[in-house]
């Protein structure tokens, strides 16, 4: 008797749920980050002059002040003031390498890694900032 009681239960329940308009959504949640407001601004993106013409493969961000990124052409550059400004700079006897990686440490030191055939796959290591 017990069991068939839980399966009635269990398929009135079943059909409940089954039934179009029964279930209905969650309402929704009021979270302020969900509120829409006129005081609300779009990100906004700013052009950083680099000071160099290579193109950038990689970023190594290590603070808020001190960044740096690896390009084609031997090429690298760093900031040490938030973006403020960037300096350039090549490996030297690297401008035939395309700098895929960078992994900056802080200001003066970072690792580049070119990608390449052969002998055209290297890591550069920088202690005095380049």
């Amino acid at each position: 008797m017990r069991h068939q009681r839980v399966r009635q239960i269990t398929g009135l329940l079943f059909a409940t749920l089954l039934t179009p308009g029964c279930v209905r959504s969650p309402a929704p949640v009021d979270h302020p980050a969900t509120r829409a407001t006129t005081e609300s601004v779009a990100p906004a993106w700013y052009t950083q002059p680099s000071g160099t013409t290579a193109s950038f493969r990689g970023l190594s961000v290590v603070s808020r002040e001190v960044a740096w990124a690896s390009g084609s052409g031997g090429t690298f550059t760093r900031t040490a003031d938030g973006g403020a400004t960037w300096q350039a700079d090549t490996v030297p006897g690297a401008s035939a390498l395309d700098f895929r990686d960078v992994y900056a440490v802080d200001d003066r030191t970072a690792y580049l890694l070119s990608a390449g055939e052969g002998e055209l796959s290297r890591i550069y290591k920088t202690t005095d900032g380049g």
